[in-house]
Parts: structure tokens; C-alpha cells; sequence
């Protein structure tokens, strides 16, 4: 006969129960926990990497612009200095320039128009003051104290400023000569 071996049955210190569910419910709980941890990690792990990668043209970015702006700013010293270093020679030019380019006959043509009929030049001094306006010294014989009137006035009226009367003596003729002194401003 065959030998049978015997059960050992103690129901009630250790009762049997169907554990293999359980286990196998388990192993593969673990599984899907180790595979979604991998998962996140390797994802984690991606997302990193690529966001480091677009963080370094950013910074290179900010890092030019702030290079841009230092050399800005050095290039902006720079023309300031540049710009008042020349600025004697520049305005010694712009003088030269106004010297050549004032029109004297229309500064004349105006001086004649301010002048009455009965009143003439008998002297001109004129002497340049700044860029854009002529200092003048005239001498002028008039008829009477409303020529004087209306010639002050027409200079006025003709961009002549600071008109000042320096000397007046009345000749022997009835006439009066009068010494002026005025600048012109012209428009640029």
C-alpha cells in the first residue's frame, strides 16, 4: 500500500484560509506602484531637463540685455562728453557759419524801409554779438521828433531790440542827428 500522508488539521490555532488572492492583489498593487513611480520619476526627470534648457536663452537673454544697457549707457557718457568737448569748436563753426550766411542786403533793404523820408544814414557800425543777431550803431539826420518817433517805431516793428538813443544834437540846419545804438535778430 501506498503510503498517505497524514493532515495535520488543527482548525482551531491555525485555521487554513485562502490567502492567494490576496497576495497576488498585492503583488500587483506594488507592481503598479513601482511602474508609476518610475514613470513620474523618468517624468520629473524630463521636465527638468527641458526646463533647464529653456531657462539658459532667458538668462542669456536678461544677460545681453543688461550688457545692451550697460553699453548704453557708456556710449549715451560718452556722447554727452563728446557733445561738450566740441561744443566750443561747434558753436566757433555755427558763428562763421551765420557771418557768411546773413544776408546784409536784406538787413539793409530793412534798415532803409524803417527810415522816414525825411531822415538818412550818415554812419553804420555794425558788430556781430551772437548766432543769430547783429549788434548796430547807426547815425541818422532826421527832420523832426516824429521822424524820430516813427523810425523807433518801423525798427521795432522790424525785429530791431534793445533800441537805445545815445546821443541827440540838433544841427544847424533845424535837423536833429541822433546816434542809435540796436541789435537785429534775425529768424533762423
Amino acid at each position: 500500500m501506498k503510503h498517505v500522508s497524514r493532515l495535520d488539521l488543527n482548525l482551531a490555532g491555525r485555521p487554513v484560509r485562502n490567502r492567494r488572492l490576496y497576495a497576488a492583489l498585492r503583488n500587483v498593487l506594488i507592481i503598479v506602484l513601482a511602474a508609476a513611480a518610475g514613470i513620474s520619476g523618468y517624468a520629473l526627470a524630463t521636465y527638468r531637463t527641458r526646463e533647464a534648457r529653456a531657462r539658459r536663452p532667458v538668462a542669456e537673454s536678461v544677460r545681453r540685455r543688461n550688457e545692451i544697457q550697460r553699453e548704453r549707457t557708456r556710449l549715451l557718457a560718452e556722447t554727452a562728453k563728446a557733445e561738450e568737448d566740441d561744443r566750443p569748436g561747434v558753436e566757433a563753426a555755427n558763428a562763421v557759419i551765420f557771418r557768411k550766411t546773413f544776408s546784409w542786403t536784406g538787413f539793409l533793404s530793412l534798415l532803409e524801409a524803417s527810415l522816414p523820408d525825411t531822415s538818412y544814414l550818415t554812419s553804420l557800425a555794425p558788430s556781430a554779438t551772437d548766432g543769430k543777431s547783429v549788434g548796430l550803431k547807426i547815425r541818422v539826420v532826421s527832420g523832426g521828433l516824429d521822424d524820430v518817433m516813427a523810425l523807433i517805431d518801423d525798427l521795432t516793428a522790424r525785429n530791431f531790440k534793445s533800441i537805445r538813443i545815445d546821443n541827440q544834437v540838433l544841427n544847424g540846419g533845424g535837423q536833429i542827428v541822433l546816434e542809435l545804438s540796436m541789435t537785429y535778430e534775425r529768424d533762423i
